[in-house]
């Protein structure tokens, strides 16, 4: 893959979606073989709740940018830019384990957007979604892949609309590519 690209791997349960990346984002070590990054990779687990650490949303996001060379300004107005993009306005005191799959899923893509990691492995990104959140995060998602590298797992092809390579998976081996 080349910078600044969109992959997604389709295919159904137990393909080795989820497993790909895992393997790409360094969270698990391969069998055999090798896998090479070059770059920062944030993840966006399929259960975004693996992300959150904090009470609220606001400290969960401040939470990202917790020792990196960013003035507090500069913080801020990343945030705030983030919340915007995802419309987490009215959420950010709220506990995140006590919002909708949606809305945990806009707080995780939020998060993505405030490392600014140029790779992003997003794990079936819209699987908690109602239409609503759905669109939201399909906007975000523009805003988010801008000039970064994205592979992103998903059931369905309406979800990728737009990759540059879709990749389709079929018991831990690729069968289609195009």
């Amino acid at each position: 893959m080349r910078r600044g690209e969109f992959l997604a791997l389709l295919g159904g349960n137990g393909t080795g979606k989820t497993t790909s990346l895992k393997l790409l984002s360094g969270l698990q070590k391969p069998y055999r073989g090798e896998v090479k990054l070059v770059g920062r990779v944030g993840v966006l687990p399929q259960n975004p709740q693996a992300l959150f650490v904090k009470k609220s949303v606001r400290e969960d996001l401040i939470e990202i940018l917790k020792g990196r060379a960013f003035s507090r300004k500069a913080q801020e107005e990343r945030i705030a830019w983030a919340v915007r993009l995802c419309r987490l306005e009215e959420l950010l005191d709220r506990h995140p384990y006590d919002l909708s799959g949606g809305e945990q899923q806009r707080i995780a893509i939020a998060r993505s957007i405030i490392s600014d990691a140029p790779i992003v492995v997003l794990d079936e990104a819209t699987a908690f979604s109602d239409p609503e959140n759905e669109h939201l995060i399909q906007k975000a998602f523009e805003r988010l892949m801008a000039g970064k590298t994205v592979i992103m797992v998903a059931h369905r092809l309406s979800t990728v609309v737009g990759a540059d390579k879709i990749v389709v998976l079929d018991g831990g081996r690729k069968v289609e590519e195009g």
